[in-house]
């Protein structure tokens, strides 16, 4: 007879094979076998959305994360540079994680993403995103107007410097 298990605890095991014939001779044999996790964790980003727009300098990354024994450290990367993580060990798929991270300052196209390691030393990086950070509103300096001082039947010029990374329109 031929027994088959599925190992999923990660461990060192000993199998042990053994055999009698019909005249009554024996035979045991024993092989160590070593159980390893070799899966990749698993990631599913939830927000921000990509190409969304943020209008505070504070954002919550949301993301799930799940491997098949545990999770190590999830870190988040934004444009490029390591930024923040968690090390709490956590597995469970219905649990939604979160990063937060504040200082932004207005900006397009902001990269980020996750990365995972679990117990066994296996990393997954998620895929990139882009976030638009809009948190200041636009700036209006240097006004002045000519002619100074204004008359009701001058012809009024207004000039100023008007600055904001998501300047839609002007008047």
């Amino acid at each position: 007879t031929v027994y088959t298990n599925n190992l999923t605890v990660l461990g060192n095991y000993t199998a042990k094979g053994y055999a009698k014939d019909y005249s009554g001779r024996e035979n045991t044999t024993y092989s160590n076998l070593t159980v390893r996790d070799t899966r990749a964790p698993s990631i599913l980003l939830n927000y921000p959305r990509n190409n969304s727009v943020i209008k505070t300098s504070q954002i919550n990354f949301s993301f799930n994360v799940s491997d098949i024994h545990s999770i190590r450290s999830v870190n988040i990367t934004i444009n490029g540079t390591f930024n923040s993580s968690i090390s709490i060990a956590f597995n469970n798929i219905n649990l939604i994680n979160y990063i937060n991270v504040s200082g932004f300052t207005d900006q397009k196209d902001a990269m980020w993403n996750i990365s995972v390691y679990d117990n066994s030393s296996n990393v997954n990086i998620s895929q990139s995103r882009l976030v638009n950070i809009d948190s200041q509103l636009p700036t209006i300096i240097n006004v002045n107007k000519t002619p100074e001082p204004s008359y009701p039947t001058d012809n009024v010029s207004i000039n100023a410097t008007i600055d904001d990374v998501f300047l839609q329109e002007i008047w």
